[in-house]
């Protein structure tokens, strides 16, 4: 890369990964993130290879099926630590075109213009 290009950044992935062969579905552990509509918060921790982004994945393709409000997916990539670039991906991810402005008004407009939604 030449001194002073931009970076190129790779594509983030658009929507979780699709059902992998043998995936394991864990019933109980997608039951509660189907209460993730009736909660502020709900966060997955778990340590690498735990299968958090398989889990996430199925919930989001549950709700597909079933909706019960709206989900987005945004992959976390190198340079997301700068919050403008964070906040564009979940704009984008929420498919609204990002605005301008501090990083939390960017994320709250997109939020609004996306809502209501039961």
């Amino acid at each position: 890369m030449e001194r002073g290009a931009p970076a190129i950044r790779p594509r983030r992935a658009p929507a979780p990964p699709g059902p992998v062969p043998d995936e394991l579905v864990r019933a109980p552990l997608l039951d509660t993130l189907a209460r993730r509509f009736d909660t502020a918060v709900t966060v997955v921790r778990a340590g690498a290879g735990f299968g958090k982004t398989t889990l996430l994945a199925q919930a989001m393709r549950a709700n597909l099926a079933t909706p019960r409000g709206l989900d987005a997916w945004v992959s976390c990539q190198p340079g997301d630590e700068d919050p403008a670039e964070l906040a564009a991906a979940i704009a984008a991810a929420l498919a609204v075109p990002p605005g301008w402005g501090p990083p939390l008004d960017v994320v709250l407009q997109a939020l609004v213009e996306r809502g209501p939604v039961d």
